[in-house]
């Protein structure tokens, strides 16, 4: 999946996107969204969007710097400032407030395939700024389970 900016930067305005909910690629006409793009981020693993992946974004809207995740990660380098996650492949994570997978969790669990754009997290009960580690998988008892939908398939835009 890319993720097409219109501001340099990773930063807030118009976006655009490509996905594919398989590994075989989709086509997108650059000259449809050329006047609107500074910059460009690819999303999930480079060896194809059927791989599990975790990535967070210090912004809203998937803005500002990012961190990916494949496994698990015990102390998060965006703990002090995230605001969006993209997951794809299709598995469930466990996110924690307390560092190395401790305090209170929350299941994300995913529909099983696609991509899963949460573009805001406090809209699935998760606070800006929460976030301490996190770890592939749903986690026996977890303080709440979410449960995600899966991103549309194809090119989009929008303005947040």
């Amino acid at each position: 999946m890319w993720i097409f900016y219109a501001l340099q930067n990773y930063g807030y305005g118009t976006l655009h996107w490509a996905i594919s909910y398989t590994d075989t690629p989709y086509c997108l006409n650059l000259t449809t969204v050329a006047a609107d793009v500074s910059s460009v981020r690819y999303v999930g693993s480079p060896t194809g969007i059927s791989i599990q992946t975790f990535t967070l974004y210090q912004r809203t809207y998937y803005a500002g710097n990012e961190e990916y995740i494949t496994t698990e990660k015990a102390t998060l380098n965006l703990a002090n400032g995230h605001g969006s996650i993209i997951l794809t492949g299709g598995g469930n994570w466990t996110v924690f407030e307390g560092t190395s997978y401790t305090g209170p969790s929350a299941c994300l669990a995913s529909p099983g395939t696609g991509v899963v754009r949460i573009e805001d997290i406090t809209t699935v009960g998760l606070q800006h700024n929460s976030l301490r580690s996190v770890r592939k998988g749903c986690e026996t008892n977890p303080k709440t389970v979410v449960h995600l939908q899966s991103s549309m398939t194809g090119h989009r835009s929008f303005s947040p």
